[in-house]
C-alpha cells in the first residue's frame, strides 16, 4: 500500500507541476479549453491523463468532479462537452439516450474502509457487507463477523455507517454489487453520518472509530485508512489491489462488459470493479467547428488507448483490451455535419 499510496502522490504532484508548466505554452492551447464535469472515483486519474495530453498535444481540457448525475446534468444542459460517470448510460436516467455516446475510460474499484484501530484488516462476506449497510448488523462483535474474523479480537464497538448524501454513481454501483445477495437490499437509517463526494468518505471515517463506508479504492489509498478484505465468486478475500482490480475483468468480452468486474469468477478478483465512462454527444456540432470536434474526439481516442499505458505509473490500471476495441467502436458513432471524425 505506501508504494501505491507514493504513486498517487507522484502523480498529483506531476499533474499540477504539468498544469502550471502548460500555462506558459499559450500558443497552442484553444482560447476556449474544453469543459468535462462528472464523477469523483476517477478524478485522480483523469487529472493526470488531462495534464499529460495538455503536455503532448498542446490542448487545455478542464474536469470538475462533481459527481455522476451533476455532470450528467451538466451534459444535457449543454454547460460541458463531456461527463464522466461510474454509470454506463443504460443505467442512467437521461432522455434521449440514442443520442449520446459512452466510452469506458478508467478503470475504478469501490473499498468497504473501516475505522477499527484495533484491527489490521477485517474480512467480510457478501452477506455481512450487505446486513451492515441496511443496518442489521449493529455492533464490531456480532457472532456473524467474528466467525470469519477468528483470528482476529474485533473491538465492542458499535457500527457506525457513513454513506453518500449525494447522488452518487458510487452508490449506485455498490447497490447494484450489495442486491446481487440480496434483491430486496435498502441502506441504513440508523448511527448514519451523510456525506458528498468520495474525499468526504475518508475525512468523516477517520474522526469515527467504528465507522465503516465506502468510497474509490485510491482515495483510500491515498489516506492510508484500512480497507476490508470482500470474499469473492471463488471463496477467496481480497482487497483492492493493481491485482486484484485488473482480474476481476480476466475473460470480459463485448457482451459482459458492463457486468463483468461484479460478476468476476477468476478466484484472484477484487468484487467490486467496474469502469467509469466517458459520455459526450453524437452530434458534436455544439463545438461550432470540424476542427474543434475532431479536437475533442482525439482526446478521447487518446485517453481511452494511448493515454491507458501511462495508468499503471499512476498506480491506477490500464483499460484492457476488450475495453479499448469497444471504446474504438463507440467513437466511430461521433459525426460532425454528418462526417464521421474518426
Amino acid at each position: 500500500m505506501t508504494v501505491l499510496k507514493n504513486r498517487i502522490h507522484v502523480s498529483i504532484a506531476l499533474a499540477t507541476l504539468l498544469l502550471a508548466g502548460n500555462v506558459m505554452a499559450q500558443s497552442t492551447v484553444p482560447a476556449t479549453p474544453f469543459k468535462g464535469a462528472g464523477a469523483t472515483s476517477p478524478a485522480l486519474f483523469i487529472h493526470t491523463l488531462l495534464a499529460r495530453y495538455n503536455r503532448e498535444v498542446g490542448v487545455s481540457i478542464n474536469y470538475l468532479p462533481v459527481g455522476t448525475f451533476e455532470g450528467i446534468n451538466a451534459l444535457t444542459t449543454h454547460s460541458v462537452d463531456f461527463a464522466i460517470s461510474d454509470l454506463d448510460l443504460a443505467d442512467i436516467d437521461i432522455s434521449s439516450q440514442t443520442d449520446y455516446v459512452d466510452v469506458p475510460i478508467a478503470v475504478t474499484a469501490i473499498a468497504i474502509v473501516v475505522n477499527l484501530p484495533e484491527v489490521e484488516i477485517v474480512k467480510l462476506t457478501p452477506e455481512l457487507v450487505s446486513d451492515i449497510f441496511s443496518g442489521k448488523i449493529t455492533s464490531w462483535q456480532d457472532v456473524r463477523i467474528q466467525s470469519v474474523n477468528q483470528r482476529v479480537k474485533l473491538p465492542n464497538r458499535p457500527i457506525q455507517l457513513i454513506l453518500r448524501g449525494d447522488q452518487s454513481g458510487t452508490t449506485k454501483t455498490l447497490s447494484r454489487y450489495l442486491r446481487l445477495t440480496n434483491p430486496n437490499f435498502d441502506w441504513g437509517i440508523d448511527r448514519v453520518t451523510h456525506v458528498s463526494g468520495n474525499q468526504a468518505v475518508v475525512s468523516a471515517l477517520e474522526k469515527i472509530p467504528g465507522a465503516i463506508g465506502f468510497t474509490e479504492w485510491h482515495y483510500a489509498a491515498q489516506a492510508g485508512i484500512s480497507m476490508a478484505a470482500l470474499q469473492n465468486r471463488k471463496g477467496r478475500y481480497t482487497t483492492p489491489t493493481l491485482s486484484s482490480v485488473q482480474s476481476a475483468l480476466q475473460g470480459a468480452t463485448v457482451e459482459t462488459i458492463r457486468t463483468i468486474g461484479t460478476q468476476s469468477n477468476d478466484e484472484f478478483a477484487y468484487p467490486i470493479v467496474g469502469f467509469s465512462w466517458l459520455i459526450t454527444p453524437k452530434n458534436q456540432e455544439r463545438h461550432g467547428s470540424y476542427t474543434r470536434a475532431r479536437q475533442l474526439t482525439d482526446f478521447v481516442w487518446w485517453s481511452t488507448h494511448q493515454g491507458q499505458l501511462f495508468a499503471d505509473q499512476y498506480g491506477f490500471p490500464p483499460l484492457p483490451e476488450v475495453a479499448m476495441r469497444y471504446a474504438t467502436k463507440q467513437l466511430k458513432e461521433l459525426q460532425y455535419d454528418d462526417i464521421i471524425i474518426r
